[in-house]
């Protein structure tokens, strides 16, 4: 009999949870219909973002809620943190794969569709005047906003903050780790490094940091920053 109440109890948990991932999905997909209509038949993206942000603050509430459910799910709680931090990584793939197929794959777990619900949902909870976030990464189908592609890549980390009492979502922050040289490449203009450097033979190449003083910041960082 207790096996069977468990049973009982994980069956319903588990439909909450679909539950949950339709819902956030059927809102986003309908913010972002809204989006493209209006960006394909005004060709007016400015009016696009304005509509969006305005039925974005009607159903905020919505949002934000769905979105706290799924992030209880499928994050863990950074530690090291000051703040009540909530994160996960992206997953790895076979990179021989198109985009889509990556996440195509990665949706046929649980855990897959309600990190998918959860990137369209803080899509959504993004959208400002200013900025739609609503729009794929590449050409990736069907579209979960401009987070979505971080699932499938294992250089990933989401970090979501959230203000305590009440709980309040405060920032998101997408980041993804690579080799240093990598990373400054992908600046504009290729980053401080003079084109051709890397061709340079190794004994000649000489690299280094520097230290820069910075206003305001806590402890060591308000002296010197890398």
């Amino acid at each position: 009999e207790r096996v069977e109440r468990v049973e009982r109890v994980e069956r319903v948990e588990h439909t909450a949870e679909n539950d949950t991932v339709q819902k956030a999905l059927e809102l986003y997909e309908t913010l972002h219909s809204e989006y493209v209509k209006t960006t394909t038949e005004k060709q007016d993206y400015a009016l696009a973002r304005e509509l969006c942000a305005k039925q974005v603050t009607k159903i905020y509430s919505q949002l934000h809620r769905i979105a706290l459910e799924l992030l209880e799910s499928v994050a863990e709680q950074d530690q090291a943190s000051n703040y009540r931090v909530l994160k996960f990584r992206g997953e790895a793939t076979d990179r021989r794969r198109r985009l889509s197929s990556h996440l195509a794959l990665a949706r046929k777990t649980s855990q897959g569709q309600k990190r998918d619900a959860l990137c369209a949902i803080l899509a959504a909870l993004c959208c400002r005047l200013q900025k739609n976030w609503l729009a794929a990464w590449d050409d990736e189908v069907p579209v979960r906003g401009y987070f979505a592609h971080a699932l499938v890549d294992p250089s990933s980390c989401f970090q979501v903050a959230m203000k305590m009492r009440p709980l309040r979502l405060a920032s998101l922050l997408v980041t993804t780790e690579a080799p240093l040289g990598k990373a400054l490449a992908a600046m504009d203009h290729g980053g401080p490094f003079p084109e051709g450097h890397e061709k340079e033979p190794l004994g000649e190449r000489q690299y280094a940091m520097q230290r820069v003083l910075v206003d305001g910041g806590y402890g060591e960082e308000e002296k010197e920053r890398l």
